[in-house]
């Protein structure tokens, strides 16, 4: 019995390992319907662009299919037009002039067009052909619908799906995974699939790579270098699309996380509400619902931001691959006539020496003249051949260079051109949200937040984005102010905040949020920045007026400001705000641009380090100072301590005696304040004593001390750092100016 199961294992085994050699992988050509897609404005080319995308994505989801595209042969014809060339000037070979064509082989041929369905709707169709007989074996269509419509994602998926399916009932390929089958019906929407597919998609990424470095580190003929070149940009392709089907994974994961916490703490307050109390909030939330699908069914009449610079970063990688595989093919080209040309001058130098060309057993003048315009000759040939070669490679490849180029300008122009806006109220799109916190019953509001996160489209810049932290206050939520004098009046007031709150809480959004952007592309950074129009948080159920306006201009004075300051910035030119918020935000509006325009004096202890350096002086000054002042003047006390050598003109007749400088001044100066700089004017009077240690206690030289000073402190909370520069009026003793360093602990 245990020799049969045995057998039975090694024989199952055979069969399995049968099974997988004889798996053959479908390539499938992907085109777009040249004729048809030529026809279209620049809008509708990249709604159905777009598609196209998402068709490469979903497809390559099937392990058994091997996409092509027309990217793939272009890059692929470079290659074989040099073989070709070296064929037809009898240099290579034919094999390896058609080794292109056998490398981009594909089996089924898919052609995607965009057909008028009238009434401002759309088809698309997906039409599957046999490549050697063009025999149509499949034809499936999208519904109709306006183009924005048509070309959603969830529509591709679902015109994807039925391609599959088809393919699978023909044999070409195996019964769809239900993996596969959940995403592209859009059927489980579990935080496990999501988190199941994210795992997924970066083991796919991790394989296809593996591969991909495994296919170029072999060896290959010219043939078989052909068919794995096809193959890699196959690989590359996958590796692509597998990592964006991982980005939306995460997303969808992060947005079922965020959904289930939320539904969680609705579901536990729900359960100590009252059976009349229930019933209200559930018609409410009904009302709120409808009201958001009716906003969510607003005419998009432009490409998502994030799909234009997908198909702005996809059309510039196929350049730079074309570029490329141009500019390899070219040096591959260059090196093939090199070495004929090379192989030809040493054929030339190797021949023999005849009779006339020697003089006493070396070759003559003439002789050599000649082999040298001999070989000049042939250098002049080839080189003749690899600039014509390389004429004929740049030719072949500059339609489809100048195309990518046109498109990639096209949709740059486009993108500009647009005003996007983003909603927080659809969770389609994931990168507004907006979040109300606890009732704060000293201020008697909801802060609410918003944040713009545009991290999962490559290459964005939002540096300038700053969004306002703002709140919505009981008055406006109740309707009226609450009667906090009476037990009752209390009750009703507790109750109203409580079932308030519960609106906050819903997965149906009570406010949303609302951005309205443009986008620059700065090609000397190679990044995509934003620039923000307007923000506005709007009632959902009543949405046609906001209750918080903020405008373009505000913007530059928010990103100056602390967070919590951006809400009065905001606040400030809504004219919809409710009358107690009115006030209120109105106030700290103001008293945000104060902050900006804020003013304060040189304040606090500071140490000046500075060396003296007058026609009389040198030597080292350390100055204390204590200073303080309002909004612009300070005033305070100094002292210094000066150790210097006096010049022979003086009374001290060597520079190397030592000599003391003892002051003291009232200070009175002006400063300003511009960001963490602060620079100053100031004046002293006072006296001072100078001379040797002998002359200071013998009181010998003091008097009169003026000073004039200016500098500038860069200021780090408690402490600064900075310039300074005094000239200094001995009376009696002459002057001195000082050049030095300060640091100062300020208030």
């Amino acid at each position: 019995m245990k020799r049969l199961f045995i057998s039975l294992l090694l024989f199952s085994s055979i069969i399995l390992s049968g099974f997988a050699q004889a798996k053959k992988e479908l390539v499938l050509k992907v085109t777009l319907d040249k004729k048809n897609y030529s026809s279209l404005d620049q809008n509708t080319k990249a709604f159905v662009s777009s598609a196209y995308m998402k068709c490469l994505q979903d497809l390559t989801m099937i392990p058994e299919i091997s996409v092509r595209t027309p990217d793939t042969d272009n890059e692929l014809r470079e290659i074989q037009k040099q073989s070709q060339i070296e064929a037809a000037t009898g240099l290579g070979s034919e094999d390896a002039a058609y080794a292109a064509d056998k490398g981009s082989r594909a089996d089924l041929v898919m052609n995607i067009s965009l057909n008028n369905a009238g009434n401002g709707n759309y088809q698309i169709v997906c039409t599957l052909s046999e490549i050697e007989t063009m025999k149509l074996i499949i034809t499936e269509n999208s519904e109709r619908l306006p183009i924005a419509e048509v070309t959603k994602d969830q529509i591709i998926d679902g015109l994807v799906y039925n391609v599959l399916s088809a393919l699978n009932k023909r044999g070409y390929i195996s019964a769809i995974s239900a993996d596969v089958t959940n995403q592209l019906l859009h059927l489980d929407s579990s935080e496990e699939s999501f988190r199941k597919y994210v795992q997924e998609y970066t083991r796919q990424r991790e394989e296809a790579e593996r591969e991909l470095a495994a296919l170029r580190s072999d060896a290959k003929t010219e043939e078989e270098r052909m068919q794995a070149e096809a193959q890699a940009l196959a690989l590359q392709l996958k590796i692509e699309m597998a990592e964006k089907n991982r980005q939306i994974a995460e997303e969808n994961l992060r947005r079922q996380q965020g959904a289930a916490s939320t539904n969680q703490k609705r579901q536990k307050e729900m359960e100590q509400m009252q059976n009349a109390q229930r019933e209200q909030f559930l018609k409410d939330i009904q009302a709120i619902e409808e009201a958001r699908t009716a906003i969510r069914k607003e005419t998009l009449t432009s490409l998502p931001l994030k799909k234009r610079i997908e198909l702005i970063e996809s059309a510039r990688g196929n350049l730079t691959r074309l570029e490329n595989q141009l500019a390899e093919s070219i040096a591959q080209s260059n090196a093939f006539y090199d070495e004929k040309m090379n192989a030809e001058i040493d054929e030339v130098n190797a021949e023999p020496w005849r009779k006339a060309d020697l003089s006493n057993g070396e070759p003559t003048a003439r002789a050599l003249s000649f082999r040298s315009q001999k070989i000049s000759k042939i250098r002049d040939n080839y080189g003749a051949q690899k600039k014509t070669a390389e004429n004929q490679l740049r030719n072949a490849a500059r339609t489809t260079i100048d195309g990518y180029k046109s498109q990639i300008q096209s949709n740059i122009s486009d993108m500009e051109k647009t005003t996007y806006v983003f909603r927080s109220i659809d969770l389609t799109d994931d990168f507004l949200s907006l979040e109300v916190s606890e009732f704060d019953g000293n201020r008697m509001v909801w802060d609410v937040y918003s944040d713009f996160n545009l991290n999962t489209i490559q290459k964005i810049d939002v540096r300038k984005v700053v969004l306002p932290k703002t709140a919505i206050s009981y008055e406006a939520m109740a309707g009226g102010k609450p009667d906090l004098s009476t037990e009752s009046g209390y009750q009703k007031y507790q109750d109203t905040v409580d079932m308030a709150d519960l609106y906050f809480r819903t997965s149906v959004p009570y406010l949303y949020s609302q951005i309205a952007i443009k986008v620059r592309y700065n090609s000397t950074m190679d990044i995509y920045e934003v620039n923000p129009i307007s923000f506005q948080i709007f009632k959902t159920q009543d949405n046609k007026k906001p209750i918080i306006s903020y405008s373009e201009k505000n913007f530059e004075a928010a990103r100056k400001v602390q967070a919590e300051s951006v809400t009065a910035a905001a606040s400030y030119n809504s004219d919809s705000t409710e009358s107690s918020n009115t006030s209120s935000t109105s106030n700290s509006y103001k008293k945000s641009l104060s902050v900006i325009l804020k003013q304060d004096a040189r304040e606090g202890i500071f140490t000046d380090i500075s060396y003296l350096n007058g026609p009389f002086y040198k030597g080292t000054d350390i100055t204390f100072s204590i200073l303080g002042g309002g909004k612009n003047f300070f005033a305070g006390l100094d002292a210094g301590f000066g150790m210097a050598s006096v010049s022979s003109d003086y009374s001290v007749p060597s520079y190397n005696k030592e000599f003391y400088i003892y002051s003291a001044d009232f200070v009175l100066g002006y400063s300003l304040t511009i960001g963490a700089f602060k620079p100053y004017v100031a004046v002293g009077i006072g006296g001072y004593s100078a001379g040797t240690k002998k002359d200071i206690e013998e009181n010998e030289v003091f008097g009169l001390h003026l000073e004039g000073m200016t500098g500038i402190d860069l200021c780090f909370n408690i402490l600064s750092l900075g310039f300074v520069y005094k000239i200094k009026y001995l009376h009696g003793a002459g002057y001195v100016d000082n050049i030095g360093g300060s640091i100062g602990l300020i208030w």
